[in-house]
């Protein structure tokens, strides 16, 4: 595949200046940091560091709100941002979107103080007009009086309610009830209460509004007021609109800068320490732990060799122990003991052992180890408890020694100092590594040395920074990036779907890009359709549709879709030409009728002189035979490529032992069943002779190269009779294919013993190949084959639906109730989806058309023909488009890439900070 090379910088800095590293490779744009490996920690942020990055955080979600809120358009034009380090671009956020936050903040605070009065009042005014004014006299001064709207069937529960909480209600009745409460402000928490049940929102009466025209010109007063706010707070973010988006845009470039750095930077500090302490510190405990149970082991099974079924004495106290090394004789020589000796292990049994007692000096220069009197009450089970125990200890401590080793494998993989050195470099030392394409490196280079040259001045950047060039990374480890010319690249969009590719691995791209749109064309042979979806991708790549219509924007906007634009442009062509081999029509009237001539290789269909039309069997039968002759060619490219990757990857006994096999087996299974007619390539190739015999059509060279390829396989070898008949024939097969089936079985078979005994390393188990083996020939050979038979059965359905378009539409002329009854509810499911999709203008627009189509059938009946052709095929581009385009993906990810597509790559996806309107620099 077209891969640029990508090579890989390892530099080691403390945290703090890694930030800036990490900026300014975002603002070149043209590296991509590696990812760590899973088993390494990630670092962490110094804690000052940590909080102003949360702070940064919280003043982008409160812009973006504010934004969102307001509509602030986009700045007009780019902005240049320079800032000298991380730490000026985090200052720069929290120092300007503070300062917006709080000016923001003032006049939103202002706005809501103005609107709750407003509601308050409005909502007054409104019972005012209703009820008439409610007057609080003075002397009841200590009394709170509320309205609440009601519903009417919660009036009577809403008066029990208050009256329970102390409070008195009055009740206006109408279609919506008002209830004026009044209470004792010391009752105002019950009240509240019964307002959350109810989920009320209640109105107070203002004391300071003494008449309606007050309580109106108040409230007009305030509407100015917020007219007046709202219009300066938008005065206000349009003026600050730059600033707004720089700081957003700076602040979400220093989250992605520090998600970078924890995600991806390898720890070189204490970080390693910790865990290699810890995973040393379990791994000597573990072993520890292992000693120990293998001494006590020893001890029982010695006991149990000697038929002692228990160890356990009553009515005394009593130690059992087993002892390495030198005994401490002088300490024994204190105590009631029985020692016996067991090859280098010691069995001390003390007697009454005091309670000061030290176990560990029993041992000059060995262990001492108490065994547990559970142990000892049944020595034989123990011993069989004990080794069960021996066993998972000792698969513990050879967990913990390959975790550790594998640890520091892929540590010193990708560290700079190793674990070697790793407590030389500083407590908060990362190391990044970037990875950049060839051809950039010169200018990544040039950054990189100025950039570590300005942070030299800290001191300990100069004691604990490291640089490392590393020119070949292994194959498993690069991230994949493709470059093709546009017409091809635009097939990664699909690929991709499926997986990203290894790098090293065949591209599935370059094969797309040929096979994708040919199938598409197969299947939707019509060069009016095809001129269509042409159509439809030109607009999708170059068109930028400016109209009110939101959907339509979204769609057709130059860039979204463009690159499907380019598909579909290549997928018409191809429709195009296939009309001139399979079909031979356009908008399902054959060309023939126009151009006075045969236009194409074989028809699905024939028009019939007094209208519709009959099925052209020797067309689709070629088509379908043509169909099968390509699956099993492309099945058999697959599974050469297959063979190639694994060579490629180093999977040269996969290749060997099961890759060549599954070709060999595959190619011998499906001609046998081509012999056997399970594949019925031999009998639609005699079909079409037949056919063509019958209705005295002279073969074409198309008919004479199937007949070529299955007489070939057919008279491959000796005919070798089987049981069974295939459509009434005796089912025969061709003997060196059935031979070529059962060698490549054999072969899979012993290759894989053969593996297994001189344990090669393999990348699956020998059964996962077993398996392959079963279904390369019950599947691949069979099935998939048979699977690729869609392009002619596609391709037939779209015949036949776009005659029956052309050739219905036809048969209605003279009838207008016909054209009424097919084109009205035509045009109210069109509606539908049409309004749904782009709008009620475009819905509405369709079922004009129709009603148009179906009026006008009573006074012009060929408008009414052109309405229902043109709806017909409108419906058949849709649906048989969507269904070719589907098939033709299935096609590829089932049939194909399944068969060798190893996928599980990583996409080289440079990273970059800022924006095209906001352009952020590192200088």
């Amino acid at each position: 595949m077209p891969l640029e090379k990508i090579i890989e910088y390892r530099v080691a800095l403390p945290v703090r200046q890694a930030l800036d590293l990490i900026a300014k490779v975002g603002e070149l744009g043209l590296a991509m940091l590696s990812p760590r490996p899973p088993e390494i920690p990630a670092p962490h942020l110094p804690s000052d560091v940590y909080d102003e990055i949360r702070r940064v955080d919280e003043i982008v979600r409160d812009l973006s709100k504010v934004v969102t809120a307001y509509s602030i358009p986009h700045p007009e034009k780019t902005i240049h941002l320079s800032f000298s380090s991380f730490n000026e671009m985090v200052k720069y956020v929290i120092d300007e979107g503070t300062e917006l936050l709080q000016r923001i903040t003032q006049y939103t605070t202002s706005l809501e103080s103005l609107k709750t009065e407003y509601s308050s009042l409005s909502r007054y005014l409104e019972i005012v007009k209703r009820v008439g004014m409610v007057v609080i006299p003075e002397e009841f001064r200590h009394l709170k009086i509320d309205i609440v709207t009601l519903e009417p069937g919660e009036v009577s529960e809403f008066e029990k309610a208050i009256r329970l909480a102390k409070g008195e209600v009055m009740i206006f009745n109408g279609a919506q009830p008002i209830a004026i409460v009044v209470y004792p402000y010391w009752t105002s928490e019950n009240i509240q209460s019964v307002y959350r049940v109810f989920n009320k929102q209640p109105t107070a009466i203002p004391r300071e509004y003494a008449s309606r025209e007050v309580i109106e010109s108040k409230v007009k007063e305030l509407e100015e007021k917020i007219e007046t706010l709202t219009r300066e707070l938008s005065d206000f973010l349009h003026k600050v609109r730059d600033r707004i988006y720089s700081v957003i845009e700076v602040g979400t470039s220093i989250s992605n800068i520090s998600r970078q750095l924890i995600d991806k930077a390898v720890p070189e500090g204490k970080e390693i320490q910790v865990k290699l302490s810890d995973l040393k510190k379990s791994l000597e405990e573990a072993k520890r732990t292992y000693e120990n149970i293998k001494l006590i082991s020893q001890v029982l099974n010695y006991l149990n060799s000697k038929n002692i079924p228990s160890l356990e004495f009553v009515g005394i106290n009593y130690k059992v122990l087993a002892v390495t090394g030198q005994l401490n004789m002088e300490y024994l020589a204190k105590l009631t003991t029985h020692i016996e000796s067991i090859n280098d292990v010691k069995l001390v049994i003390i007697i009454n052992p005091p309670a000061d007692l030290k176990i560990e000096e029993i041992s000059r220069d060995g262990k001492v180890v108490e065994i547990a009197r559970e142990y000892l009450k049944d020595i034989k089970t123990s011993c069989s408890l004990i080794d069960k125990e021996l066993k998972s200890v000792e698969s513990r401590v050879h967990e913990l020694q390959t975790e550790l080793e594998a640890f520091i494998k892929v540590f010193n993989e990708v560290s700079i100092y190793g674990v070697e050195n790793v407590e030389k470099a500083g407590p908060d030392t990362v190391t990044i590594s970037v990875l950049v394409r060839t051809k950039d490196t010169k200018l990544f280079e040039n950054a990189l040395a100025n950039m570590l040259t300005r942070l030299a001045v800290h001191a300990e950047v100069r004691k604990f920074s490291k640089y490392m060039y590393v020119p070949e990374i292994p194959k498993e480890k690069t991230p994949t990036l493709e470059t093709y010319p546009k017409l091809i690249d635009v097939f990664k969009k699909v690929v991709y779907w499926y997986g990203i590719p290894k790098f090293g691995e065949i591209s599935s791209t370059p094969i797309t890009f040929i096979l994708f749109p040919i199938f598409y064309g197969w299947m939707f042979p019509d060069a009016g359709h095809g001129i269509l979806i042409f159509l439809l991708g030109l607009l999708l790549a170059k068109w930028v549709y400016k109209g009110p219509n939101r959907i339509l924007r979204s769609i057709f906007d130059g860039k979204r879709f463009a690159e499907w634009g380019y598909i579909f442009m290549q997928c018409g062509i191809w429709s195009i030409i296939f009309t001139f081999i399979e079909s031979g029509d356009i908008f399902g009237i054959p060309i023939a009728t126009l151009a006075k001539g045969e236009v194409s290789l074989y028809h699905l269909i024939h028009p019939l002189e007094g209208g519709g039309f009959v099925m052209a069997m020797k067309g689709i039968m070629s088509t379908l035979a043509w169909s099968l002759v390509a699956g099993i060619a492309l099945l058999a490219i697959c599974l050469i490529f297959k063979i190639i990757n694994d060579v490629r990857f180093g999977a040269k006994n996969e290749a060997i032992f099961f890759g060549l096999p599954y070709l060999i087996g595959f190619i011998g299974f499906s001609f046998t069943m081509i012999c056997a007619g399970l594949i019925p390539l031999r009998i639609l190739t005699d079909q079409i002779i037949h056919i063509a015999h019958e209705e005295h059509v002279p073969l074409i060279p198309t008919d004479y190269a199937l007949k070529a390829i299955a007489s070939w396989i057919v008279n491959a070898g000796p005919l070798v009779p089987l049981p069974g008949t295939v459509l009434g024939a005796p089912l025969k097969t061709a003997g060196l294919w059935i031979t070529l089936t059962i060698i490549s079985l054999i072969w899979i078979i012993v290759c894989g013993f053969y593996a297994k005994a001189k344990h090669l390393h393999l990348e699956e188990p020998v059964s996962v190949y077993a398996i392959e083996g079963m279904e390369t020939y019950a599947v691949w050979g069979l099935a998939n084959v048979i699977s690729f038979m869609r392009l002619g059965i596609i391709a037939i359905v779209h015949a036949v639906l776009t005659a029956l378009v052309v050739w219905g539409t036809m048969c209605l002329m003279g009838n207008p109730m016909a054209f009424l009854v097919s084109l009205l509810p035509g045009g109210i499911i069109g509606y539908l989806i049409f309004k749904g999709a782009f709008g009620k203008g475009f819905g509405s627009g369709f079922l004009a058309l129709c009603i148009a189509g179906a009026v006008l059938s009573f006074v012009y009946p060929d408008f009414s023909v052109f309405v229902c052709a043109l709806l017909g095929n409108i419906c058949v581009v849709i649906f048989e488009g969507l269904v070719a385009f589907i098939q033709s993906l299935r096609l590829h990810f089932y049939e194909m890439f399944t068969k060798y597509f190893r996928a599980g790559g990583t996409l080289f996806i440079p990273f970059k900070i800022g924006s095209p309107l906001i352009a952020i620099s590192i200088t």
